[in-house]
């Protein structure tokens, strides 16, 4: 199942992503805030996980376990990059696409990277 998380919180951003990721036959599930990431990497598997990394903790016990549920998911890494990029988490991560999205941008880079990943 191609399942992707996405952890964006604006709204009209998340909303693209969705609507394009969707149409291409992904399913996406949309988190406004990061707090149960692990909980949600680990019961849904995602194929990818799109997230706006500044939302993630910046507890490093916290990166650290969802760096090893990534690793071990094998789950591709899409961050979100806004214009000023100082506070990224610290998250390896496959690729980046910045905001504001360029929706033919997002479709190649989620495709290359879920068929990466069979």
């Amino acid at each position: 199942a191609n399942r992707i998380l996405l952890i964006e919180e604006q709204e009209n951003s998340a909303a693209i992503i969705c609507d394009l990721l969707t149409a291409d036959g992904y399913e996406v599930i949309w988190e406004v805030n990061a707090d149960q990431i692990l909980n949600q990497l680990a019961s849904l598997k995602p194929a990818m996980l799109i997230a706006d990394l500044a939302l993630l903790s910046h507890d490093a016990e916290n990166i650290k376990d969802i760096q090893l549920t990534i690793t071990d998911l094998n789950t591709k890494v899409l961050a979100l990059l806004a214009k000023s990029v100082s506070e990224s988490s610290h998250i390896a991560h496959h690729d980046t696409l910045s905001k504001p999205i360029d929706p033919k941008k997002l479709l190649e880079k989620v495709r290359h990277l879920t068929l990466t990943r069979q």
